[in-house]
């Protein structure tokens, strides 16, 4: 007769003690907050690298803005989701960005209603986003 032992759901909080100075430590940066994204089922987790995004400079944002929406788009209603309609708000460039590549994916699969309306979110998170002016020229200024 086989002995049934119970697993816990919980984290380990050893493990969790770990993996948080893991992403404090130097060797921590855009590549691996993505696969951690890309991996870890736990919230906190996805919300704390969500939050650590803030943090990235816009080119390195840049860097891994394809898989970060592609991420977005195939875990519905995520942190991360959340989170790249905040970042649409804070920079122009990112919002274009987003914006293109949400198009393709949109066009990739027509069908699906939860793309259009993360693409629409993002496109009004731009729009009424506070972000700096790209550009500017002697002749638009007043």
């Amino acid at each position: 007769m086989k002995s049934l032992t119970r697993r816990s759901t919980a984290p380990d909080p050893g493990k969790t003690d770990l993996l948080l100075r893991f992403f404090q430590s130097q060797f921590f940066d855009e590549w691996i907050a993505l696969q951690y994204l890309y991996q870890s089922p736990q919230a906190g987790v996805q919300d704390y690298l969500c939050n650590k995004l803030y943090e990235l400079s816009e080119p390195a944002l840049e860097r891994y803005l394809l898989q970060l929406v592609y991420l977005a788009a195939v875990k519905p209603n995520s942190a991360l989701e959340r989170t790249i309609i905040d970042l649409c708000s804070k920079s122009f460039r990112i919002a274009v960005k987003v914006h293109w590549l949400l198009l393709a994916v949109c066009q990739d699969t027509p069908k699906n209603k939860h793309l259009e309306l993360f693409k629409e979110r993002c496109e009004k998170s731009a729009l009424e986003g506070k972000w700096e002016v790209p550009f500017r020229t002697t002749r638009l200024d007043p």
